[in-house]
């Protein structure tokens, strides 16, 4: 097997489990995968976050939404929407982390 058959392999296979583990909102990825947005804020703001509102907010016909999931009382996750008819579309890739302070 030539190195660019090998190669293509290993970046389908990644960009397969990546999509599987962003699609089921698995934290492990959202707290230490490659991470394009994290920010922290204080965690009296989390509770105020209308995610219905802000997932409205984000809302494109040009390139996918961006979702969002809150996962415990600190934490929201966000990451593009896998399945849209867009403009554009391509593998998402874009995910976030808003952690709230204690």
């Amino acid at each position: 097997m030539d190195i660019l058959r090998v190669l293509f392999i290993i970046l389908f296979g990644t960009a397969i489990f990546e999509s599987i583990m962003l699609g089921t909102w698995n934290a492990v990825v959202f707290r230490s995968g490659i991470v394009i947005f994290k920010r922290k804020i204080e965690e009296a703001q989390i509770s105020d976050i209308n995610l219905p509102e802000l997932e409205s907010k984000f809302a494109t016909s040009i390139v996918p939404s961006i979702l969002f999931h809150k996962h415990g009382v600190n934490e929201i996750f966000f990451r593009e929407k896998m399945f849209s008819f867009n403009l554009f579309y391509y593998t998402p890739i874009m995910h976030g982390h808003i952690i709230g302070l204690n």
